[in-house]
This record gives structure tokens, C-alpha cells and sequence, in this order.
């Protein structure tokens, strides 16, 4: 009986420590460059995403320009925990289209490495 619960406890062990192992960076992360320790800007990288995918709504015209402006690096960097959250964490945005993982994870990099330019 106390064999087969040490067998048991040794089973979940490996299968935890298993598991640990798994949670290093996935492929989107490599794919966003943060496996190699790249950091994104907001010039090369960032703002492309944002044009591509929130001008609809958050650049001039766009029926939430007036509450949430995306159209420059300092409104977009003022809004920075904001856009972190309802690109990565939420997925919420943008509402109209899709947004693949790859640009998803790059957002969320650029903003934990402190928005730079």
C-alpha cells in the first residue's frame, strides 16, 4: 500500500516538473523575437500593427478616435497598459478582423520593454 502511493506521489512529480518544462517560450514568442532577446520598436514594428489593424476605429475618422486616439507613438505609448491588456491578456481587440499571435505577442513585448521608439 505505502509502495504504491510513493509510486503514485513519483508519477505526479514527473508529470509537474514535465509540465514545468513546457512553460518556456513558445513559438510565438520566438516568432516576436523575444527568445533572442530582440527588442521591438515602435517605428519598425509597432506602428504597422497598429495602422493595419486599429486605424478603423482609433486614427482620425474612427468612431472611438475621440476616446482611445492610436494615430502617434505618444498616444499610443499613454494607452500603452491599456492596448497590452485588450490585445494580449483580453484578446478583445481589435474587433473588427483577426490579428494573428505573432503581432499579439510583439505588442505585448514592446510594452514590457517599456514602449520604446
Amino acid at each position: 500500500m505505502a509502495t504504491a502511493r510513493f509510486e503514485g506521489g513519483v508519477a505526479v512529480l514527473v508529470a509537474a516538473l514535465v509540465w514545468i518544462a513546457g512553460c518556456g517560450t513558445t513559438r510565438q514568442e520566438k516568432a516576436a523575437g523575444r527568445a533572442s532577446g530582440v527588442v521591438p520598436t515602435y517605428t519598425a514594428q509597432i506602428a504597422p500593427i497598429i495602422k493595419a489593424r486599429c486605424s478603423p476605429c482609433h486614427f482620425p475618422g474612427g468612431t472611438m478616435y475621440i476616446v482611445v486616439p492610436l494615430d502617434t507613438y505618444d498616444r499610443v505609448k499613454m494607452r500603452a497598459s491599456m492596448v497590452r491588456l485588450d490585445v494580449y491578456v483580453r484578446r478583445t481587440m481589435p474587433l473588427e478582423g483577426t490579428m494573428p499571435d505573432s503581432e499579439r505577442t510583439l505588442v505585448a513585448r514592446w510594452v514590457d520593454t517599456r514602449t520604446p521608439e
